[in-house]
């Protein structure tokens, strides 16, 4: 991505994995999230790594350097504010937990930390977390955690999650989901 800071600033920008890397003035430099709040800069010319603020301060480089800080500074704060929201899903939307559920994630993008929130009649339905196993046949594993107050919110963990509702007929009916969280 290039970002453009007047006409005579320009820059490019790069994330991956946190790290946000810019180029500018033909020097790489780099944005290393350091204990989840703060953060070292880094310039890179042809040879070693050399900390930006110390070095670039003490040689008097103007003002642009200084943008430059600024930018990528906030350029890794919202690379990181990316992986601190995590989203809240109302599972089926207005019409809650209910039967013919398993499309309902389709087009969905799901992050570890990211919250479901499962609406249903208790006297009726339920929620429990299985394995691959027990989604596709619907039967609830030995040890699975069954959710029954009617209004469960779970905390996705990062990889496969899968849901069914165990009452008799209903999870054959649809009423589960396979969701993949980032």
């Amino acid at each position: 991505m290039e970002v453009i800071i007047s006409s005579a600033l320009k820059a490019q920008v790069s994330a991956y994995n946190g790290v946000v890397g810019v180029t500018f003035n033909q020097c790489r430099y780099f944005v290393v999230p350091v204990l989840s709040s703060c953060f070292a800069i880094f310039q890179k010319h042809i040879g070693p790594l050399k900390f930006f603020i110390s070095l670039n301060m003490v040689q008097g480089r103007g003002s642009a350097d200084l943008v430059m800080v600024t930018v990528a500074a906030l350029l890794c704060l919202m690379v990181l504010t990316g992986h601190v929201h995590a989203a809240t899903y109302m599972v089926g939307g207005s019409g809650g937990w209910t039967l013919n559920m398993d499309s309902w994630p389709k087009g969905k993008r799901f992050k570890a930390g990211d919250t479901l929130v499962f609406t249903y009649d208790p006297t009726i339905h339920n929620v429990v977390a299985v394995n691959r196993g027990g989604y596709s046949s619907c039967i609830t594993p030995a040890g699975a955690k069954v959710y029954k107050s009617g209004k469960d919110q779970i905390k996705l963990p990062k990889g496969q999650n899968f849901f069914i509702c165990n009452v008799a007929g209903h999870c054959e009916s649809g009423m589960k989901i396979a969701i993949n969280a980032a």
